[in-house]
C-alpha cells in the first residue's frame, strides 16, 4: 500500500518478491527487477502509470538460475510512455485480468527468449503502438486468449514475426 513516486526506479524485487497495492508514478520504471533469478514472483492490483517503463522484469539464463513463474495479474496501467510491462528471458509469465490503456509505446514488450507467456483476460485500449509486442526469440509457448481490444489513431493489436498485426 505505498505511494511511489520521482524517483529512478519505483520498486526494486527480486526472488520470491510480491508487490501489491501500490500506485507507481512518474518514475523512470514504476517497478524493476535487474538479471537476477525470480522464481514464483508475482506483481498484483498495482495503479501503475505516467512512468517512462511501467514494469521492466529482466531476468537471466546466464547465471543458472531460471527465472520463471512470474505472474501479473489485476493491474492497471496508463500511459506509460515506452511500455507498460517488459519482460527479458522469462519462462512461463502469466499476464492475466490487467488493464491498459495506451497513448503512445507499447502495452506487452515480450524479448530475449522469454517463453511460455500466457496472456489471458487483458483489456486493452490502444492509441498508438502495440498491444503486445513479441520478438522472434519469444514466440516460443506464448499463448493469447480472450483479450479485450479497442484500437484508435495508430493503434495496433500487436508485433509478430516483425510484422505488424492490425486485427
Amino acid at each position: 500500500n505505498n505511494i511511489v513516486y520521482q524517483n529512478q526506479k519505483g520498486i526494486v524485487f527480486s526472488y520470491y518478491g510480491i508487490v501489491e497495492n501500490n500506485r507507481l508514478f512518474d518514475n523512470n520504471y514504476g517497478i524493476y527487477t535487474n538479471y537476477t533469478s525470480i522464481q514464483e514472483s508475482q506483481v498484483l492490483s498495482n495503479v501503475i502509470y505516467d512512468n517512462e517503463f511501467g514494469v521492466a522484469l529482466n531476468g537471466s539464463s546466464s547465471t543458472g538460475s531460471a527465472t520463471r513463474y512470474m505472474t501479473i495479474s489485476n493491474n492497471v496501467m496508463y500511459d506509460n510512455r515506452v511500455y507498460s510491462i517488459s519482460l527479458h528471458e522469462m519462462d512461463y509469465a502469466q499476464l492475466v485480468n490487467n488493464t491498459f490503456y495506451q497513448t503512445e509505446g507499447d502495452a506487452v514488450n515480450l524479448q530475449g527468449a522469454s517463453t511460455n507467456v500466457s496472456f489471458r483476460n487483458n483489456i486493452l485500449w490502444m492509441e498508438q503502438g502495440h498491444a503486445i509486442s513479441v520478438d522472434d526469440s519469444s514466440q516460443l509457448g506464448f499463448v493469447s486468449d480472450n483479450n479485450l481490444f479497442h484500437l484508435t489513431d495508430t493503434g495496433m493489436v500487436g508485433s509478430w514475426q516483425g510484422a505488424d498485426v492490425n486485427t
